[in-house]
């Protein structure tokens, strides 16, 4: 119940995490449980939980990307909600953690997340950011013909 002992815990898996592969193994062989607290907390009412949640998540994704994956879709949507904080404090790791999602996934595989993302936002300003995360992702494999070849589902998006 007290938040600086929610703090501490993220910044222990923060620690482990930049141990390097030793310390992502670590955080792998408990991975449901690392994400039951990320999905317990991303929403947390105090501010320095959530900023101390995204940043971590932001130094998880490229230490942990294929288990992540299968996250993604429940994940997300907490990430975009935390966009439109009123604190700079959140929304600068919540954009960060963005990034890194839009340079490690490819855009199938975040397409699942981006749909339920938009479904379940209730601000049209958490809306359109997801809208823009789409169109900004979209573009970026729009260039690449080995990428954008295989688009039926991009079709289906549109």
């Amino acid at each position: 119940s007290d938040w600086c002992a929610r703090v501490a815990a993220f910044n222990f898996l923060q620690t482990l995490l930049q141990q390097g592969p030793k310390g992502a193994q670590e955080v792998i062989q408990s991975f449901e449980k690392v994400m039951k607290l990320f999905l317990r907390h991303l929403d947390d009412p105090h501010h320095k939980v959530a900023q101390a949640a995204l940043s971590t998540l932001a130094d998880l994704i490229p230490s942990c990307r294929k288990p992540f994956e299968s996250y993604m879709e429940r994940v997300l949507p907490h990430v975009f909600s935390r966009l439109i904080d009123p604190k700079e404090v959140v929304r600068q790791p919540c954009s960060s953690t963005l990034e890194i999602v839009s340079k490690t996934y490819s855009v199938d595989s975040l397409l699942p997340a981006l749909l339920r993302s938009l479904d379940e936002q209730r601000s049209p300003k958490a809306k359109l950011a997801v809208i823009e995360f789409a169109i900004n992702s979209f573009n970026r494999y729009a260039g690449n013909p080995e990428i954008s070849g295989n688009s039926g589902i991009l079709k289906l998006w549109l």
